[in-house]
């Protein structure tokens, strides 16, 4: 009785292991490039581009446990879905994550009136000083 290793031949030919799947092969990729950036991204971003240039650092919104210069982001006078113009993209206001989208009553839970009369009100007080 002959009993053969992984490392045994059999005329030159090496046994192969029944539990070793073989060498391993890379995924295929996609060939197809980078996504592409939308229309409205490209607004988007013109409009940040225009806003950052006004240089607020701290939050404009102030409300109870407001993180004033951390996680800043711009808080539209309507919700995302309307900004349809690239004018619409520029009436915001600077927030920090806590007053926009955190607080109990912050502003995106208000409705629409409520949350346009905020930021535009914030965005009044910026000019006067």
């Amino acid at each position: 009785m002959v009993v053969f290793s992984i490392f045994e031949h059999v005329d030159g030919c090496p046994v192969p292991n029944p539990s070793d799947p073989g060498p391993r092969t890379p995924p295929r990729r996609a060939r197809k490039g980078l996504n592409r950036v939308g229309k409205r991204t490209m607004v988007r971003m013109a409009a940040n581009r225009k806003l950052n240039k006004l240089g607020i650092d701290h939050c404009e919104i102030k409300l109870k446990g407001c993180w004033k210069r951390s996680g800043l982001t711009w808080a539209h006078s309507v919700k995302s879905r309307f900004l349809v113009t690239p004018e619409d993209f520029l009436v915001a206001a600077r927030a920090c994550k806590w007053c926009h989208t955190m607080a109990p009553n912050c502003i995106e839970d208000r409705s629409h009136a409520e949350m346009k009369r905020i930021v535009l009100e914030a965005i009044q007080n910026r000019k006067t000083q």
